[in-house]
Parts: structure tokens; sequence; C-alpha cells
């Protein structure tokens, strides 16, 4: 069930879109006249031309990008209180995991009523970067940002509702500030929007309404969108069923390190659906799904039963193939020693039929 972490995980997966492009962008697009227009002016310590100048620098617009640079002249610019440049700054520092100056320069620009700064200060609250965790005013930050026009908040601020985090539980809401980000075109409110037409929140089910969604944010690069849409494909939901397609969206995630993709590539390999058939492939993505660290991410509250599960489908291909390697099946030779190893892998995982088998050939 996605409820009671979605909070969390939009955090973590806005931080993740955001960091490394989250910049203000100069006022006007530069070129070289205008570039030197700007440094000219930052020099004599004009305000709006050094985070003209830091902006170019952070995402490199007609300059080599340069993020210290661009932190030296958004820095003379936000003491000089532009709020945009206090925005960045933190930003800045929020990249180089410094929260608590991270959080002084939001502050500055959220004081000044700064959207992005809003958002991103409500992101610290909820992850509790340079402050105490607090859902309430996390909300809160979300709702003055999403006030202006912000899809990023918006798309947040409908998971704070999702979930009751700081606001009492209304999926209705949700779905609202969901479709309002959408129409801003953000790819997370894609997503978010897909699976509610899928599992009926705040909305009456809707499969073909989700794969519409879902596909938006997969065409677009989300990976758990195009994980779901897998799934979609693989059991016809909302769509004709077609698993070599939910393979291609699955390889499309699992590229990305999504990790239920990895377990659903697994799982096609092991069964043979929409691929061919190959346990050596199906124990190769398990494993890599059983290693993936980023369950933590998209799965907060369920990690470590994620993990069990992966090592207990590690284990079933393991024993499987020992078997192969056993019988000389399945396109393996006959190879004892083999068998052995693969059942001594499944057994380490407490498999209890690679336990049998052991005990059978004598080995254990």
């Amino acid at each position: 069930m996605l409820k009671k972490w979605f909070t969390i995980a939009a955090a973590l997966l806005t931080c993740g879109a955001l960091t490394g492009h989250a910049y203000s962008i100069p006022d006007k697009t530069p070129n070289v006249f205008r570039l030197a227009q700007w440094r000219v002016a930052a020099e004599k310590g004009d305000p709006k031309a050094q985070f003209n100048l830091g902006s170019c620098y952070a995402l490199g617009l007609g300059v080599k990008a340069d993020i210290e640079q661009a932190a030296r002249w958004f820095r003379k610019s936000a003491e000089q209180g532009n709020a945009h440049a206090q925005c960045n700054l933190g930003t800045y520092y929020y990249g180089k995991k410094d929260y608590d100056r991270a959080v002084y320069w939001y502050r500055k620009a959220v004081e000044q009523g700064n959207a992005e700064a809003q958002l991103w200060m409500g992101v610290c609250y909820v992850l509790g970067h340079g402050v105490k965790k607090d859902y309430r005013m996390a909300a809160g930050l979300y709702r003055m940002s999403a006030a202006q026009g912000n899809s990023a908040a918006q798309n947040l601020l409908g998971s704070s509702y999702h979930d009751g985090f700081g606001v009492e539980e209304d999926q209705a809401e949700a779905l609202k500030y969901f479709r309002k980000s959408a129409e801003r075109g953000n790819t997370l409110a894609f997503k978010n929007l897909g699976l509610c037409y899928f599992h009926g929140w705040g909305v009456e089910k809707d499969r073909k309404q989700a794969v519409a969604w879902l596909s938006k944010a997969a065409e677009r690069g989300e990976p758990m969108a195009q994980c779901n849409l897998g799934n979609c494909y693989y059991h016809g939901w909302g769509v004709d069923k077609d698993r070599k397609l939910a393979v291609y969206w699955y390889r499309k995630a699992a590229a990305q390190n999504y990790p239920s993709a990895q377990s659903c590539l697994g799982w096609c390999y092991e069964f043979g659906r929409g691929v061919k058939k190959d346990l050596r492939r199906a124990m190769t993505w398990y494993s890599v799904f059983a290693d993936n660290d980023s369950h933590k991410e998209y799965f907060p509250n369920a990690a470590e039963r994620r993990r069990k599960n992966a090592e207990f489908a590690l284990a079933r291909v393991a024993y499987k193939l020992g078997v192969c390697f056993e019988n000389g099946s399945d396109g393996e030779e006959k190879d004892i020693e083999a068998a052995v190893g693969c059942y001594h892998d499944a057994a380490a995982l407490g498999y209890e039929p690679a336990k049998d088998a052991l005990k059978r050939l004598g080995y254990y």
C-alpha cells in the first residue's frame, strides 16, 4: 500500500528531481552582450546582476557551468537581500548537505515570500534537514508556494493530503492538488494522478485513465510510472495485455535503479513472461533487486520486508537453477558440482527445498 509514506517519498523524489537544476533562471535570456553587462554591473555591486550572473554559472548558460562561481555571486546578491539569490544559495548548501546553512538562507527568502524557498523549506521540515521534523509546518509552506503556482509544491501538498501528514487526510483535496500540478506539466503529478485513478483514491477507479496518466509520466522517464505502466500491460489493466511491452517498461525503470522493476524483470525471466525463460538472468535481476539501497527512498516503511522478499526470490531461482544442473535440463549441461553450488547459495538464504536437495546428495 502506497499510503502513509507518500509524503516522505514525494519529498525525497522532489529532491532528486530538482537538486542540481533547481536554481532560479536569469530574468532575461543571456547572450554575450547581456553577460558582459551583468558582469560589469555585478562587479559594481548590483544585486540583480549578481543573481543573474550566478544563475548563468549554476546552469551553464552562456558560460561554463561552475557551481562555486555561482555560489560566490549568489552570496553577494543574497547578502543584499535578493530573495531569488537567497533561495539559490540555500539550494547550493542543500546540495552539499549543509542543511543548517541551507535553512538559514531559505528562511531569509521565505520571509520575502519566495515560492521556491517555501517549497524547499517545506521539504526540510518533512525530512528533518536542518530543522526538527514538522509536517504541519511543511504543509503550510507547501500551501503558500502552491498558491503562487509552484507545481512541485502543489504536488507535495497533494501528497500531504493523501497521507494526512500536517493536514487532515482528504483524498479529494489530494486529487485536486495533483491535478493542479499536472495542469502545469509536473511529471510526478502525472504519476500520482495515475495512481489515484488506478487505486480509486479520491476518484472512481478508472484503469484507462490511470494508464493515460502513467503513460505521460513514463514517457518523461519517471521510473515508478514506468514500472506501474509495465504492470498494467503485464496484467491487462486498462489496456490490452502485452507482456513484451510490459518488459519494455520494466527495463526502462530498472535502468534507473527502480527496485520493483528489477524484481519484475527477475520474475519475467524466471517464468518466461514476455521474454525467453532464462534463470541466470532472473538471478541477476533478483540479485540487483536485493542489493538495491533505493528501497528506502521509494518505500521507506517497507524496505526491510522488500529486501527479504528479494532474498527469497533469489533463493528460489538458485534452487531452480540447481535442479537444471542436476538433471541436465532447460538448456543446462548436467553438472553436479554446479548444482551443489546453487543449492548451497539457496540454502544459505534459508530455502528449505535446497537444504533437502543437499541432504539427498550428501552435502548437508
